[in-house]
């Protein structure tokens, strides 16, 4: 996620914030705490973050802000960039909350308001102060509570925050970056003897044609297009080493498709799974337990994609250089078994016929009348 884009969302929360506190400002009496009516976290605060750190139920999570690559990264999960819209929704809800009343000083009562498990920390390398917070638990009329980890006063806001530290959670999990639309190409391996399909158009929207030497009529445009959404929208569920056993199987036993845009960026895409091992032999013997369980079948490994762009700067050639990526078996059994899935058959043809042309010897009884 870039920094850039980040500033520029926290600017538009800000003058939404100022809206709604402007509608729902209360008059605040006399001999209130000072912090009363502030937003939970300013505008500033959130454009110079550097860094972000939450703390939950013994998991942590921190997410750096790269300047060099202008993108948000996942610190605990192999630097992967991080999951914008959650970043966004982070920050709109610390920005929207603000300090309802103070709580108490009672350090006896703080210790009933669910403090100790969970806190974030805003630290901006230096150009203004770091914000810390612990974040206590929901109020029975609505609200949280938190505190400074600076101060021993606990405050009622109007934030309703669930903090997830779990690093994976936090990553951008859509590998690649282009929607079915901007798609002018595409070739799919098959497996078997089946010959690879190349299917291409000149413009968004327009007719697909087949490339390849396959006699066929349309292309299964709805089918085509299906394929294309899944690949273009395909998230990983889990991560491994680079190279793995079950990583090696599901290659050997891969197909493959490769995708061009518009924009002349291609990405090949191999997508496989270790298959199912044989089941173990049947054995004579005594009479076997009517009642005893049979043994589960061999199931076959974990779905992995493999992807490699043809652009210098792609992510997603970094990504694959840090873990293998596994995604749903669905990505994997949906895939056409063979041309005939994309492609309507061939029309028959029609028989021809000809028609002879008539002449008086074909009605010799009509030449012979009087």
């Amino acid at each position: 996620m870039k920094i850039k884009n980040l500033s520029i969302l926290v600017l538009v929360l800000a003058v939404l914030s100022a809206i709604t506190w402007f509608i729902k400002r209360p008059s605040p009496p006399p001999g209130l705490d000072p912090r009363t009516g502030e937003v939970l976290v300013d505008r500033d605060t959130l454009v110079s973050a550097r860094s972000i750190t939450l703390k939950h139920a013994g998991n942590e999570v921190t997410l750096i802000a790269d300047g060099e690559a202008g993108e948000w990264r996942v610190a605990e999960y192999y630097d992967f960039p991080v999951d914008f819209s959650k970043l966004s929704n982070l920050a709109g809800d610390l920005q929207n909350a603000t300090l309802l009343r103070l709580v108490t000083r009672n350090p006896d009562r703080m210790e009933r308001l669910g403090f100790g498990s969970s806190s974030l920390t805003i630290d901006t390398g230096g150009s203004l102060p770091a914000t810390s917070l612990e974040i206590g638990k929901a109020a029975d009329n609505g609200g949280q509570f938190i505190r400074f980890q600076d101060e021993e006063k606990a405050y009622l806001t109007d934030l309703n925050l669930y903090l997830d530290a779990t690093p994976k959670n936090w990553t951008q999990a859509r590998l690649v970056d282009f929607e079915s639309a901007d798609v002018t190409r595409v070739e799919i391996g098959f497996s078997g003897e089946a010959s690879r399909l190349t299917l291409e158009r000149e413009e968004a929207g327009g007719e697909w044609q087949v490339a390849s030497d396959h006699e066929s009529g349309e292309v299964k445009t709805r089918e085509l297009d299906s394929m294309l959404n899944r690949l273009s929208n395909l998230r990983f569920t889990e991560t491994d080493e680079p190279v793995s056993d079950e990583s090696t199987a599901a290659r050997e036993n891969a197909r493959s498709i490769m995708v061009e845009l518009f924009d002349g960026t291609r990405y090949a895409f191999e997508i496989g799974q270790r298959p199912a091992p044989p089941p173990p032999p049947v054995v004579d013997g005594p009479e076997e337990d009517p009642a005893a369980e049979l043994p589960p079948e061999p199931k076959p490994g974990p779905v992995y994609v493999f992807i490699e762009s043809n652009r210098e700067d792609a992510t997603v050639d970094q990504l694959m250089d840090r873990r293998s990526f596994q995604v749903s078996d669905y990505t994997f059994t949906s895939l056409p078994e063979d041309p005939s899935a994309l492609l309507e058959p061939v029309p028959e043809s029609e028989p021809e016929v000809t028609i002879e042309p008539v002449t008086e010897a074909d009605f010799p009884e009509a030449a012979t009348a009087p």
